[in-house]
């Protein structure tokens, strides 16, 4: 994933970001390649969607499809960043983990409830997209 950004919001005060917005013309730059690597330079989301010109919102989204794609991207209390150790990624993983393991849980009453409504159409309608 690429964003454009412009160099309007070069008074940013993390210095990481500050560093993207140095010259005037516009720049092509995965969300990736501005987030600096280790928890000591996190970046806070408002700093990245006023780099980025954009809002917290289009930040998160940028983040998901990176994440999606393969990036591995660190959101904490702290920030933004990218990890350099084991030690900054595993309280990420354990979190992110214990979030999806608790969301398909959940699912699991969703998808007998859609069950009863539909009998056993359910199955069928998921593979053609209908559900």
């Amino acid at each position: 994933m690429t964003i454009k950004k412009c160099a309007a919001g070069a008074g940013t005060p993390n210095s990481a970001i500050a560093l993207q917005s140095g010259s005037s013309s516009c720049l092509t730059k995965s969300i990736v390649d501005m987030l600096p690597k280790g928890k000591r330079n996190a970046v806070k989301m408002s700093a990245l969607a006023a780099a980025l010109h954009t809002s917290e919102r289009d930040v998160r989204r940028l983040i998901h499809e990176a994440r999606c794609s393969g990036a591995v991207i660190i959101g904490d209390n702290h920030g933004y960043y990218i990890p350099e150790t084991r030690e900054e990624l595993l309280p990420y993983y354990f979190t992110a983990r214990k979030r999806s393991v608790s969301g398909l849980k959940a699912l699991k009453a969703v998808k007998r409830k859609l069950e009863e409504f539909n009998g056993q159409q359910f199955l069928g309608e998921l593979s053609n997209g209908k559900a």
